[in-house]
């Protein structure tokens, strides 16, 4: 694992400080940091209150992070290297693991040759239903890498061929490592169309999985928006898609079609819905954007699909960038921090129908912070019928106290819905400070209770954690 997120890294920095000449370049900027952070709890595995054990954790995280924004290259990365000791609990003693969120676009022929490449090594649990502990995580790799050809047919339309080199790799055997060969062609309409917006895109590609079968996924499909109205456009949509996966029930193989409306009543709101035959199913789909200032926003929307574990991460990271004012990892579509994990839903191998309703919410403004976010989510397992529902809302709210120390209140609950008949109520509170003693260090100090019910017993528990810490950076 760590020789693969390396080498992702040397490629990044190497091509930031190669591209770092040209006009409107500025030099790269190479942050390291170290982190260091002590706590106690007083159930360091999350178990049942008769089997409890408390402990102190050490966490030792020295950490790099690269921003650049040349004339050919665009992006950054955060690495870091973690060493944990634990005094007791189930991963008693030293642990080593590592991080890595990248993103970086270079231009090999200004304009037209492109290569993008993202990057996320995370430590996740793979089984929803075992207890979120470092003792349960396991090393998530997942790396995309895609050579892009764009080409301007005049104010007619944009033209993109685009070959992804996609890898999923995992610590584990509940889920395979996973390779992603995707080809797709795209034609979209340009500037000479002022009310009519049409694409034309055919997407070809195959997931070959260590421990499954593999899976041929092909679409074809054209769309159309035609503005009537400066606040109003039907949407029309239709083509062919096949999904092949060696025999499973969800293999499928015809047309598909959906059709809705656009309607944007004003420069902040932006509101499309849909309906139609998608990956073999009727569904509904919605999206909506609205700006209450320049610094409050609102995202929701709804999809159902078809996909794999697998897929669902690739997909996932294919949506981090690097906001410009905060310099941090977001997902574009809601303008959140990046998160690696693409739904709370097993890591595994099955083949599932997902139904998903997202909504975020945030909000900065001197002093003050605040974000809230929901989640519905439904688990189809086609090929047994099985569903999980998971339902998520969490919040979190910082206040300047003064020009140094800063409140921040964070919380939230998860209640998910097995197949096999076990319901688990997951609620969490966190209280911290933190404080900026110079430009380059931090003392943070936080409080988290987090505690469980279930119907069944073996799966209640409660924890009460203290941690204090030190982040220093360059």
């Amino acid at each position: 694992m760590l020789e693969r997120a390396a080498a992702w890294l040397a490629a990044v920095a190497f091509l930031a400080a190669a591209t770092a000449a040209g006009p409107g370049s500025a030099a790269p900027q190479l942050r390291p940091w170290l982190l260091v952070e002590q706590e106690f709890s007083d159930n360091v595995d999350l178990d049942p209150d008769d089997d409890r054990q408390s402990g102190f954790v050490t966490r030792v995280t020295p950490g790099v992070s690269l921003r650049a924004d040349t004339f050919r290259f665009q992006g950054g990365f955060d690495g870091a290297l973690r060493s944990r000791y634990a005094t007791d609990g189930d991963d008693e003693g030293f642990t080593f693991d590592g991080a890595l969120t990248g993103d970086g676009t270079v231009q090999v022929v200004p304009g037209r040759l492109f290569l993008e490449g993202k990057a996320s090594v995370s430590q996740q649990v793979l089984n929803n239903a075992a207890a979120q502990t470092a003792a349960n995580q396991d090393t998530v790799q997942v790396y995309r890498l895609s050579p892009v050809l764009r080409h301007r047919l005049g104010g007619f339309a944009v033209g993109e061929l685009r070959y992804t080199f996609g890898q999923f790799l995992v610590s584990s055997d509940q889920a395979s490592n996973t390779t992603m060969h995707t080809g797709q062609a795209s034609l979209a309409s340009g500037d000479d169309f002022d009310r009519l917006r049409w694409a034309l895109n055919n997407r070809v590609s195959r997931s070959i999985r260590s421990d499954a079968s593999d899976i041929e996924q092909a679409d074809s499909l054209a769309q159309a928006e035609l503005g009537v109205t400066r606040w109003f456009s039907p949407i029309v949509a239709g083509g062919y898609q096949r999904f092949d996966a060696d025999g499973s029930r969800a293999d499928f193989d015809g047309p598909a079609y959906w059709g809705g409306v656009r309607w944007r009543p004003g420069r902040r709101t932006d509101l499309a819905l849909t309906y139609g035959k998608r990956d073999d199913r009727f569904s509904p789909g919605a999206e909506l954007t609205y700006r209450f200032s320049e610094n409050f926003r609102l995202a929701a929307s709804y999809a159902e699909g078809l996909s794999t574990a697998q897929q669902r991460l690739s997909t996932n990271l294919s949506f981090i960038g690097i906001d410009r004012d905060t310099d941090q990892f977001v997902d574009e579509r809601a303008g959140t921090p990046f998160d690696p994990r693409a739904d709370p839903f097993n890591i595994d191998d099955e083949i599932v129908y997902i139904k998903a309703a997202r909504l975020a919410l945030g909000f900065t403004r001197g002093r003050y912070g605040f974000g809230v976010q929901g989640y519905f989510g439904r688990e189809e397992d086609v090929d047994t019928g099985d569903e999980e529902d998971v339902y998520q809302a969490n919040a979190n709210w910082s206040y300047r106290l003064s020009r140094r120390l800063t409140f921040a209140l964070s919380g939230g609950i998860e209640l998910t819905r097995f197949p096999s008949g076990r319901d688990d109520d997951e609620f969490l509170v966190q209280p911290g400070l933190r404080y900026q003693l110079s430009p380059q260090a931090q003392l943070f100090a936080d409080y988290r209770h987090r505690w469980q019910d279930s119907n069944d017993e073996n799966a209640e528990y409660t924890e009460n954690r203290v941690a204090v810490g030190v982040r220093l950076s360059r």
